[in-house]
């Protein structure tokens, strides 16, 4: 008896992690118990300063041009190797404006879930102040942390976690009108 009710707890835990990672970014932000996320930071120009603004994270999809950063085991300092990489990001987006860029975290299978959800949110933020000391509008940048949530490949060992140690950049177009 006391198995039944220990399998249809998992069963209901589970079909609640699903129904949360299947939110769309939107709700997502209107519920931020349900995932951490990060809306960009409001930007000053001029003393003015701009409320975040929701992005939905539907729309975006990797391109060639934007390269993945991978971190060390337990870390979310960038690597030298990878600081040359993030560079030619940051000169790519600087030369393509209407590009807003999602950095997606990601970390690998040890530690517990929420050890992970953090780290891979410290990652993201790492790459996303990267790029903004590279020239970046940080209100063209979104993060979201899936802890791992999204890992590399379904094995769990040591190749698999390297490259689950991971942010990746995902870019959209946006069609800015004129004023």
């Amino acid at each position: 008896m006391h198995r039944k009710h220990l399998s249809a707890a998992r069963i209901a835990v589970m079909l609640s992690i699903t129904v949360v990672l299947a939110l769309p970014a939107w709700a997502v932000e209107k519920n931020p118990a349900a995932i951490p996320s990060e809306a960009p930071p409001g930007s000053t120009a001029a003393g003015v300063v701009k409320p975040p603004v929701a992005v939905p994270t539907d729309d975006f999809a990797p391109t060639a041009e934007l390269v993945s950063v991978h971190f060390d085991f337990n870390s979310s300092a960038i690597r030298p190797g990878d600081s040359a990489n993030l560079a030619k990001n940051a000169e790519w987006l600087k030369a393509n404006p209407r590009n807003v860029v999602l950095l997606e975290g990601a970390a690998d299978r040890r530690g517990s879930l929420a050890y992970n959800q953090a780290l891979a949110n410290r990652r993201a933020n790492a790459v996303k102040r990267y790029l903004v000391a590279q020239g970046v509008e940080p209100d063209r940048i979104t993060i979201m942390s899936y802890g791992e949530r999204r890992p590399a490949c379904p094995a769990n060992a040591d190749p698999c976690w390297t490259d689950s140690r991971r942010v990746d950049l995902l870019v959209k177009v946006l069609n800015k009108q004129a004023p």
